[in-house]
C-alpha cells in the first residue's frame, strides 16, 4: 500500500474503521462533509471538509456506497490507508496540444475539427438581432424608461408568501378579456409548468404556448402567430408567449395583432371570447411594445431556490444523510410531495417592463471543432448534481442531485420545478412521460412516481422497488412496458409498468449504468467491467461483453451499436447483432470515461473532467471538446441532436448546456 499511494503521490492517513466512523461524515460522492469535534488527534490532522477520499488501501472508491461497504467488510480494527484528494486543488490547464492529442481510435490518435470560419445564415441573423438590441439598450441607457423597483418594495415583504399559480390566478381574473398578464424576471425561471397546472386547476382549455426563444429554424412564423392568436381569441383560451424579448421582431408583431383586436370596439366584441388572456413572460427591455402594456398586470418573478421548502426539505434530510451507516428510507406507496416552483412574485408598474440595466448577452456562435458553453443552472448551495435525463421531452431535462432533490428545466436551463424526492442522494432518474417517471436513490430505493390527479401541484408515490443497497440506475424500456433497476447489489430487478409485477436477473457483478436499447432491451455497465444486455420482456441477459478490465460507469446506444466507457480510460463499440461479442472499434484516453450519451449520428462523452464530441460517422475525427469543463468526475450528460445540444451535470453543483455545429 505504502509503494502504491507514493506512486500516485496523493496524500494518505492511516486508520480503523472505527475511527472513521467515529471521526467522518462523507457526502454521496465521498467529500468529507463534516469532521467531528471529537475525531481523532491523527485524522483532523490529516483531512479538512471538502477533500475526498479515492482509495482504501488499493480498493477505490468513487461513492458512499462504495466506501460503506468496503468498511462493513473489514474488522472494526483493521488498521487502514486511506487515499485522498485536497479539495482546494486546482489543475494546472491543458494546452490545445494536450487535448487534442488526447484520444486515439484503434492505436491511432483522432484529428480536432478544424474551425470554421465565417457565419451561417441563422447565425448572422442572431447576431444581427444582438446588435439591434444593443443599439436600443444604448439609446436608452441604463436607467430605463420607468421608476425603480424600491418603489413597489412595499409588497417584496408578503412576496414569499404567494405562490406564483395564486399570484397569476388573481391577476388573470383582474384584467379585461383580450388583456395582457406580463411576468417579467431573470432568465433563469420558465412559468410553463405553473401556467398548465393552473390551467388544468380551473378547468380550462390548455393554453397555447409559443416561444420565442427557440434557434431560429424552429421559430413560428409570424402567419403562424396570426392564426393561434386569433383562434385563442376566440375560442377563450389563454395565448402565452416564453421568452418574448428574445425576438423583439415577433414579439413586436404580436404587438401589432394586439392593437388591431383593440382598434375597433365594436369588431372587439364579435371577435374576443370573455376568458381569452395573454400571458407574456420574458426580461424587461427597452423596445417591449406599449400596446402590450396597456391595461395589463405586471409581475416580477425571481427564482429563490433558498426560500423555498424545497430548501427546508434538503437540509433536514442532508443532516443524517453524511453518515456512512445507512438505513433505508421508509418511502411508501401513496406518500405525496409538492412541487416547489421556488420563486418569488411582486407586483411591478408596468413602466418596468421597458428597464434594462444590462445590456442584452452576446449570442453564443457555433462554430465546427469547438463546443460552446451558452447556459447554466444551479440550485441550491452544496446541491451536486448526479444523474440527467430527458424529462418527457427533448425540452425538458430532469437533474438528480445529492440532496435528494429532483430538478426539472428547460432547455436554455430555466428553471420549471422541483421538488424532494428521497432523504438521500437521487443517483439516476428516468421518465416515460412528462408526468410518470422512477428515481433510484442511495436510500436502496427505486421509487415510482406520477402525477397527482387530485392535486396537480403535488406527485404522488405509486410503488417502491426496495433493493438491497444503493440503487444507481433506473432506465424505462423504449417501449415503455417496464423499468430496470440496478444498483450496488448483483442484479437487475425489472417492473412492469402496467401490470407492477417485479422479477429478477442475476448478475455476476454490481451495475453502474444503464440505457435503452432497441425495443424492449437495456445495456448495463458493470462494477468488473462487464456489458449486459438484458431482455426486460423475457427477464433474461442476452449477451455479455467482458473487453473492459475496470468497471464501467458509461453506457449508451444508437441503433443497434451499444457504446460502453470505462474506468480502464477506454470507450468501445459493439454490435448488438454480433454473435462474437467483441468491440467494433476501441478509443483510448488520458483519465476514466464516466459519462456518456449518442443520439442520431452523435456521440458525447465525459471523460475526466473534459467533454468531447464525435460524429459516430467518422469517429477518426474529434468534432469538438471542451477541456476542464467542470470539476470532479461527471457521470451526467445528455444529448439532443435535433438543437445541436449537449447538458451535462456534475458534482461541482452545475448543469452546463453546451452548443455545437453538425451537419
Amino acid at each position: 500500500s505504502n509503494s502504491f499511494c507514493t506512486l500516485l503521490e496523493m496524500p494518505v492517513f492511516e486508520a480503523t474503521p472505527a475511527e472513521v466512523h467515529n471521526s467522518l461524515r462523507f457526502e454521496a460522492d465521498c467529500t468529507v462533509g463534516t469532521v467531528e469535534s471529537h475525531a481523532t488527534a491523527s485524522i483532523a490532522a490529516a483531512i479538512k471538509v471538502g477533500d475526498q477520499v479515492t482509495h482504501i488501501g488499493e480498493d477505490e472508491v468513487t461513492d458512499r456506497a462504495e466506501l460503506r461497504s468496503l468498511l462493513s467488510q473489514l474488522s472494526d480494527t483493521t488498521k487502514l490507508q486511506f487515499t485522498f484528494v485536497h479539495g482546494n486543488r486546482t489543475a494546472a490547464k491543458p494546452t490545445a496540444a494536450d487535448f487534442e492529442t488526447s484520444v486515439s481510435l484503434n492505436g491511432t490518435t483522432c484529428a480536432f475539427a478544424a474551425a470554421r470560419t465565417g457565419l451561417s445564415k441563422e447565425e448572422a441573423e442572431e447576431e444581427a438581432d444582438y446588435r439591434s438590441r444593443m443599439e436600443a439598450f444604448v439609446k436608452v441607457g441604463s436607467k430605463g424608461s420607468g421608476a425603480g423597483l424600491a418603489e413597489f418594495s412595499a409588497a417584496g415583504s408578503a412576496a414569499q408568501e404567494r405562490t406564483l399559480r395564486t399570484t397569476l390566478r388573481s391577476a388573470l381574473a383582474k384584467v379585461e378579456p383580450g388583456r395582457c398578464v406580463i411576468g417579467i424576471g431573470d432568465a433563469q425561471f420558465n412559468p410553463v409548468d405553473e401556467v398548465k397546472i393552473l390551467a388544468e386547476e380551473l378547468k380550462r382549455t390548455p393554453p397555447v404556448l409559443i416561444d420565442f426563444g427557440v434557434k431560429l429554424r424552429h421559430r413560428v412564423s409570424k402567419e403562424q402567430i396570426r392564426a393561434r392568436f386569433v383562434d385563442a381569441m376566440e375560442k377563450g383560451k389563454w395565448f402565452v408567449v416564453l421568452r418574448s424579448t428574445k425576438s423583439i421582431v415577433l414579439l413586436g408583431y404580436l404587438g401589432a395583432l394586439f392593437e388591431e383586436l383593440h382598434e375597433n370596439e365594436e369588431e372587439k366584441k364579435k371577435a374576443l371570447h370573455s376568458e381569452a388572456r395573454l400571458i407574456i413572460c420574458g426580461e424587461p427591455h427597452p423596445h417591449f411594445p406599449p400596446a402590450l402594456v396597456k391595461g395589463s398586470k405586471c409581475l416580477q418573478i425571481k427564482t429563490a431556490f433558498a426560500q423555498s421548502s424545497l430548501m427546508y426539505e434538503s437540509v433536514a434530510s442532508s443532516m443524517s444523510a453524511l453518515r456512512i451507516a445507512s438505513d433505508q428510507d421508509t418511502v411508501q406507496p401513496n406518500k405525496k410531495v409538492k412541487i416547489a416552483s421556488a420563486v418569488q412574485v411582486v407586483d411591478i408598474d408596468p413602466r418596468e417592463v421597458s428597464k434594462q440595466d444590462r445590456p442584452p448577452p452576446r449570442p453564443q456562435v457555433n462554430v465546427a471543432g469547438t463546443v460552446k458553453q451558452k447556459a447554466t443552472f444551479a440550485a441550491l448551495p452544496h446541491d451536486k448534481f448526479f444523474g440527467v435525463s430527458f424529462a418527457g421531452s427533448r425540452s425538458r431535462i430532469a437533474l438528480a442531485s445529492s440532496l435528494g432533490n429532483v430538478y426539472i428545466v428547460d432547455d436554455s436551463g430555466s428553471s420549471l420545478m422541483s421538488f424532494h424526492a428521497h432523504d438521500a442522494a437521487v443517483w439516476d432518474v428516468s421518465f416515460s412521460s412528462e408526468s410518470d417517471f422512477v428515481t433510484g436513490g442511495e436510500d436502496q430505493n427505486a421509487v415510482v412516481w406520477a402525477r397527482d390527479a387530485s392535486e396537480r401541484d403535488a406527485l404522488v408515490c405509486r410503488d417502491v422497488v426496495k433493493c438491497a443497497n444503493d440503487v444507481y440506475a433506473v432506465q424505462h424500456s423504449a417501449s415503455g412496458r417496464a423499468v430496470a433497476v440496478g444498483g450496488l447489489m448483483p442484479k437487475i430487478t425489472i417492473r412492469g409498468t402496467e401490470t407492477g409485477k417485479v422479477e429478477s436477473v442475476n448478475l455476476p457483478t454490481s451495475n453502474q449504468a444503464m440505457a435503452a436499447v432497441g425495443t424492449d432491451c437495456v445495456v448495463s455497465g458493470g462494477g468488473d467491467g462487464s456489458v449486459f444486455l438484458i431482455d426486460t420482456a423475457a427477464c433474461k441477459a442476452i449477451s455479455t461483453c467482458t473487453q473492459h478490465t475496470k468497471k464501467c460507469p458509461a453506457v449508451t446506444s444508437t441503433g443497434h451499436v451499444v457504446v460502453s466507457g470505462s474506468f480502464d480510460c477506454t470507450v468501445r463499440l459493439w454490435d448488438t447483432r454480433s454473435a462474437s461479442q467483441q468491440s467494433l472499434h476501441t478509443m483510448k484516453f488520458q483519465h476514466y470515461v464516466t459519462g456518456l450519451a449518442a443520439d442520431e449520428n452523435y456521440l458525447t462523452a465525459c471523460v475526466g473532467d473534459n467533454l468531447y464530441l464525435w460524429d459516430t460517422r467518422n469517429l477518426s475525427v474529434v468534432l469538438g471538446g471542451q477541456p476542464q469543463a467542470w470539476t470532479g468526475l461527471s457521470r451526467a450528460v445528455c444529448i439532443d441532436a435535433s438543437s445541436r445540444q449537449i447538458v451535462s451535470a456534475s458534482p461541482d453543483g452545475v448543469a452546463r448546456f453546451w452548443t455545437f455545429a453538425g451537419e
